[in-house]
């Protein structure tokens, strides 16, 4: 299959090796998933650990440490069964429901995640980190209208999400998926420029701009974000054939 097919919008996904990049995250457990387990896990509020309310507080404190710990070891269902034990004991502390956002998120549970975070910021009004999960939800909402065909909905809700959150590289990234659905190129180009800029060690994002700037002529362009592709991902499946495609840049030139 020829790498211009990716104009059509299907080869970045194919070369992505993934249907859809899995939301926020570069990869499954990337740098940025594993500093949110470690360093953005709540503490439980007070009204989760009131030893005079009709629950076991403590349980909820011990289910939720476990659960943690299972997340941060990739143990994902024994994770999420700590999580659930808590919602049996009180279903409204939110630093569950967003840990569960993120367990569902990276098992490419969308409505799960969505409902999560929904959630988390019902019980958390006027939480500092609003817009930011906000932009999370319109993402998350904006890839399952992308799946299911409906790019210009999809590409609205990537915009608001963006708005929110300009620092937010996942939905650059989506924005470029949907531009080039449209057969929008330079839109989808300037798309994953955004998201390099903002997140430098963006794997994917390098590979698509990539191919923008080889079938735009841009040879020595494409040559930096191919070898930034092979630099986050060294040993990617299709390394051995971008490696290829480097050298023949390298004769055009």
């Amino acid at each position: 299959m020829s790498k211009y097919n990716v104009m059509t919008g299907e080869m970045l996904i194919l070369k992505c090796k993934t249907s859809f990049h899995v939301s926020r995250f570069t990869s499954y457990f990337s740098l940025l998933l594993l500093t949110l387990l470690i360093f953005s896990f709540f503490t439980p509020p007070a009204f989760c650990q009131d030893p005079n309310a009709p629950y076991d507080s403590n349980a909820i404190k011990v289910h939720l440490e476990q659960g943690n710990k299972y997340f941060k070891e990739s143990k994902i269902s024994e994770a999420q069964k700590e999580y659930e034990e808590v919602l049996t004991l009180n279903n409204n502390c939110p630093e569950v429901w967003y840990n569960l956002g993120l367990l569902f998120e990276t098992q490419g549970d969308k409505e799960g995640a969505i409902e999560s975070y929904k959630n988390y910021l019902i019980l958390s009004p006027g939480a500092k980190d609003t817009n930011t999960i906000t932009s999370w939800i319109f993402t998350l909402e904006g890839e399952k209208l992308y799946e299911s065909g409906d790019y210009q909905e999809a590409l609205e809700k990537f915009k608001e999400a963006v708005k929110l959150n300009s620092l937010y590289a996942y939905a650059f990234f989506d924005q470029g998926l949907v531009y080039d659905k449209l057969e929008i190129y330079d839109l989808a180009t300037k798309a994953y420029e955004m998201a390099v800029n903002v997140d430098p060690n963006y794997g994917n994002a390098h590979f698509n701009l990539a191919i923008h700037y080889e079938a735009d002529g841009k040879y020595k362009e494409a040559i930096k974000h191919y070898q930034e592709y092979l630099r986050i991902f060294p040993n990617a499946k299709d390394a051995k054939g971008v490696k290829a495609w480097v050298e023949e840049l390298k004769k055009k030139k």
